[in-house]
């Protein structure tokens, strides 16, 4: 799991990149230093 310090730490590179956590949480660095967050959820079927 990401936590604050580890979110603040990370630095813009040359081209958009990504960090994700065990739980789903994406979070995406432009080479601006903007940050997005991209929740992915698993959809897992049970029969």
């Amino acid at each position: 799991m990401l936590n604050d310090t580890q979110i603040q730490n990370l630095k813009p590179k040359d081209k958009i990149y990504q960090f994700a956590d065990s739980n789903g949480l994406i979070i995406e660095i432009t080479p601006t230093g903007d940050i997005g967050t991209v929740l992915q959820k698993n959809h897992k079927s049970y029969r």
